[in-house]
C-alpha cells in the first residue's frame, strides 16, 4: 500500500480549491439506507442522532491523537500553526482538542470553540437548501438548471442543457475554476480584497475546456451556481435562506453561510502552507512570487468561493450538522433517498462515491474542504451516532492529513481511510 504521503500528491487542491475527476456515470446504491419514513415527522430542527455529550475517559482520551503542528516557526509541506479536533461517540464519548496557535503573531494558543473557515463543507448546506426547494415543489431535480439562472450559465457548453441533478452530483460536465493557476483562488495572492460575483466566476471557469457531461468531475461552478438558484427561487439572499431554513431550526448559532460576495470573519487565522500553489496549469510568475508559505491570509475576500465554499462555523455547529446527517433529517424521505443515490468518485476519494452534495462510504457520509488558510472535515455515521471532525489552519495541499487525524480520533473509519492513508 503506498504511503498516505505519496497518495497527497495525486489529492492536492480537494474541496475548495477543486479537482478536475474522471469516472463514470453509474448510479451506485448507497451503503447506508436513508432515515426511515419515520424520521420525517421528527420536528424540524431535531437532529436525526443525539450527540455524545458525556467526557471521554482518561483512558480512552490518553488514546487520541496529538497532531504536530507548527506554531509560529516557517511552514513547510504539511505544516500548520494549528489543529483542532472533535469527536462524539457514544460508546466512548466526546472530546475537544485544540493544538498550535491560531494566531502567529499574536501567539494566541488555538481553542476548539475557535471559529474557522469550513471550505468546502459549504457544499453540504448549498445542496441541502436545493433540496428543501425541491421538497417544497419550487425546484425540479432533472430540469436544466438554466430554468432557475437565466442566462448565468449562458457562457457554459451545456449550460442549456445541464440538470440541477447533474450540478449537484458533479458530473455536469461543467469546468472548475478553482485549483487553476490564472483562476480566481490563485490570483487571490496578488488580489487579495477583490470582490467576485457569481456570473464572475461562472465566466472565468468558462475559458476552460469542459468535462464529459455524466462523469464525476469536482467542479466549484456547480455550487457557484446553485446558490444563485436558490436566492432566486426563494426570493431571498442566499446567506438568509440558508440561515433562516437551516442555521436557525437546528440550532447552529456558530454558523455563518454566506451569501456570495460576503466574507464573515473568523477567530481562528489562516495561513498559506509551502504546497498551496499546486495548480494546473501552474500560476504565473507574479501569482508564484506574491504567494509565500507563511502568509495570513485570515483578511481576504472569500467572495470566489461563495456558496461553494465560503462558510464558516466551530467544531460543535458542525457536530450538529453531521448528527442532522447534513441537513436530511430536514428533508422529506423521497428527496433524502434521492440525495444518497451515488456516482463514483474516486478522483476525489479512493473508492468513495458522491451523492447530491455528499462523499459517502462504508456508512459514513462527509465531506472536506480546502481554501487559503484552512483545511477541515466533517465524517459522521448516522448509523452508529459516530462523528469528527478537523480543522488545521493551513492550506493548501496536505488535506490527507485531517483524514489520518481523523482515523486515529476514530478508530471506526479504519475501512473509509486504511485503505487510502493506511499511516
Amino acid at each position: 500500500m503506498r504511503s498516505h504521503r505519496l497518495w497527497s500528491l495525486a489529492l492536492t487542491l480537494v474541496a475548495a480549491l477543486g479537482l478536475s475527476a474522471c469516472g463514470t456515470s453509474a448510479v451506485l446504491p448507497d451503503a447506508v439506507a436513508p432515515p426511515s419514513a419515520g424520521a420525517s415527522k421528527l420536528p424540524r430542527g431535531e437532529p436525526l442522532f443525539p450527540l455524545a455529550t458525556q467526557p471521554m475517559s482518561e483512558q480512552d482520551a490518553a488514546a487520541l491523537p496529538r497532531p504536530r503542528t507548527a506554531g509560529a516557526r516557517a511552514l513547510g509541506p504539511y505544516d500548520a500553526p494549528a489543529v483542532m479536533y472533535g469527536v462524539w461517540d457514544p460508546r466512548r464519548g466526546r472530546a475537544l482538542r485544540a493544538f498550535g496557535l491560531s494566531n502567529r503573531l499574536a501567539r494566541l494558543p488555538a481553542s476548539p470553540d475557535q471559529s474557522f473557515r469550513i471550505a468546502s463543507i459549504t457544499k453540504t448546506f448549498t445542496a441541502t437548501a436545493v433540496l428543501l426547494l425541491v421538497d417544497q415543489g419550487k425546484v425540479d431535480l432533472d430540469a436544466p438548471v438554466a430554468r432557475y439562472v437565466g442566462s448565468l450559465v449562458n457562457p457554459l457548453v451545456g449550460g442549456d442543457t445541464a440538470t440541477v441533478r447533474r450540478l449537484l452530483n458533479m458530473t455536469s460536465g461543467f469546468p472548475d475554476y478553482g485549483g487553476r493557476g490564472d483562476g480566481p483562488f490563485a490570483t487571490a495572492v496578488v488580489t487579495p480584497f477583490r470582490v467576485w460575483t457569481p456570473a464572475q466566476v461562472v465566466a472565468a471557469a468558462a475559458r476552460y475546456a469542459p468535462d464529459a457531461p455524466g462523469a464525476f468531475n469536482y467542479s466549484n461552478t456547480n455550487y457557484a451556481i446553485l446558490g444563485q438558484l436558490v436566492a432566486r427561487v426563494s426570493g431571498m439572499p442566499f446567506g438568509t435562506f440558508v440561515r433562516r431554513r437551516i442555521l436557525l431550526p437546528l440550532g447552529m448559532r456558530h454558523t455563518r453561510i454566506p451569501s456570495p460576495t460576503d466574507t464573515p470573519p473568523v477567530d481562528m487565522h489562516g495561513y498559506l502552507d509551502a504546497t498551496w500553489a499546486s495548480f494546473s496549469p501552474p500560476p504565473p510568475p507574479q501569482v508564484k512570487a506574491a504567494g509565500r508559505a507563511g502568509q495570513d491570509v485570515t483578511s481576504w475576500s472569500t467572495s470566489a468561493a461563495g456558496a461553494a465554499a465560503g462558510g464558516v462555523s466551530t467544531l460543535t455547529d458542525l457536530a450538529l450538522w453531521g448528527a442532522s446527517d447534513f441537513g436530511n433529517v430536514m428533508l422529506r424521505p423521497r428527496t433524502r433517498a434521492q440525495r444518497l443515490q451515488r456516482v463514483p468518485s474516486n478522483s476525489l476519494f479512493k473508492g468513495s462515491a458522491y451523492g447530491l452534495g455528499l462523499q459517502i462510504e462504508k456508512g459514513w457520509h462527509w465531506h472536506v474542504g480546502e481554501i487559503f488558510g484552512w483545511e477541515s472535515l466533517l465524517m459522521a455515521n448516522p448509523r452508529r451516532h459516530q462523528v469528527v471532525v478537523v480543522t488545521r489552519n493551513a492550506c493548501c495541499g496536505s488535506a490527507f492529513e485531517n483524514y489520518v487525524i481523523a482515523r486515529q480520533a476514530m478508530p471506526s473509519l479504519a475501512p473509509v481511510v486504511d485503505p487510502v492513508y493506511r499511516p
